[in-house]
């Protein structure tokens, strides 16, 4: 049962504090659950998972945080992504070891409330948003007006819109129907058309093509992304020349795509047999190109660097793009029964991937 849902604002040890939602619950066990919800984006400051100690202590002097209680971190859902919950010690939350990942089923039985309680957007809550704006405008009132970034970083947004592919040239290499190889090139001319659509923070990223994964084994493009934990996207494309199901009934992916199913699979077995070095691979390809490096045709978004921990664990997902839509509910009931078996494999068909780019 929920008792509570309120914006709360707490101390980061730096310049401005920061806001994050905050829901209380009583379960049936008579056990009181606090469940802090990042703001990402709307958050004035640091995130709750760079900020635990502060957050908790704060929560404990204003009476919002009892002892016993059980306390749970929860990262939004963002395009593909499920809403991720972690289950921290409120006597040490600092402690990212002890951390527990929580699956979202059993968070809903823990906390005795409905899905809709976390599917829900904080945009559609007119209650919660006037006060995510309120708190806001207290901790920084210009913040709506903007400012002035680095020259750097505006450099480098130039210089990637200047040498930018149009979607519009994207969208009629599928219009034609063109194959693997012909979609690859494009790509590889602008990594962003990727990171535009799976990076987030949106310019904070870094595009590869043919990144080697295993002995031998490569994926065809690859974004790393994030905050705190790094989130790898691993993509494996095919043409643009059939449909992405058969049209039999809509009951199966194109074998295409099943052969692009069997390739990721290929590669999580890979990076399931091999995480810690997997773990410090990743890393340390991303200091190389944060130091300069271009290893795999890679690509440097604005900001110049990731804003993430290497001590963390990395969120790892996979995505299949190929084929055109059809029958776009069907098609998508079939992508929703195979998220079901593999929850971190996402696919799509280029028109779906075209909708979702921004750029004109």
């Amino acid at each position: 049962m929920k008792l509570s849902d309120f914006i709360f604002r707490y101390p980061t040890g730096h310049f401005k504090d920061g806001i994050c939602r905050v829901r209380l619950f009583l379960n049936t066990q008579q056990e009181c659950c606090v469940v802090l919800t990042d703001l990402e984006r709307e958050n004035t400051s640091t995130s709750i998972q760079n900020a635990t100690q502060s957050l908790v202590e704060r929560l404990k002097e204003v009476g919002h945080l009892l002892p016993g209680s059980r306390v749970f971190l929860h990262e939004p859902a963002h395009w593909f992504s499920s809403d991720a919950f972690w289950e921290i010690d409120p006597d040490c939350p600092s402690e990212i070891d002890h951390w527990r990942k929580a699956p979202a089923a059993e968070l809903l039985q823990t906390l005795g409330c409905v899905k809709r309680e976390f599917s829900t957007r904080l945009k559609q809550d007119k209650r919660l948003y006037t006060e995510v704006l309120r708190a806001q405008a207290q901790i920084d009132p210009d913040r709506r007006l903007g400012c002035p970034e680095p020259p750097e970083i505006t450099r480098r947004r130039l210089e990637l819109w200047e040498n930018r592919v149009t979607k519009a040239e994207l969208e009629h290499l599928v219009q034609m129907g063109a194959g693997e190889q012909e979609l690859a090139r494009l790509i590889k001319r602008d990594l962003s058309l990727l990171s535009e659509v799976y990076a987030h923070p949106e310019d904070e990223y870094i595009a590869f093509s043919e990144l080697p994964i295993g002995d031998g084994g490569r994926v065809d493009f690859a974004v790393f992304s994030g905050c705190s934990w790094m989130k790898v996207t691993l993509i494996e494309i095919k043409g643009a020349d059939f449909p992405l199901a058969t049209q039999s009934g809509y009951r199966k992916f194109n074998h295409q795509i099943d052969i692009a199913r069997t390739q990721l699979q290929e590669r999580q077995y890979h990076i399931i047999q091999h995480h810690r070095d997997f773990h410090d691979r990743m890393h340390a390809l991303r200091s190389q190109v944060e130091g300069g490096a271009r290893p795999h045709n890679a690509l440097l978004g604005p900001y110049g660097h990731l804003r993430v921990d290497p001590c963390k664990e990395l969120s790892i997902y996979y995505i299949i793009i190929g084929g055109r839509t059809v029958d776009d509910e069907k098609e998508g009931a079939l992508r929703y029964q195979n998220e079901i078996q593999l929850p971190k494999l996402h696919v799509e068909s280029w028109d779906t991937f075209l909708r979702k780019l921004r750029r004109t």
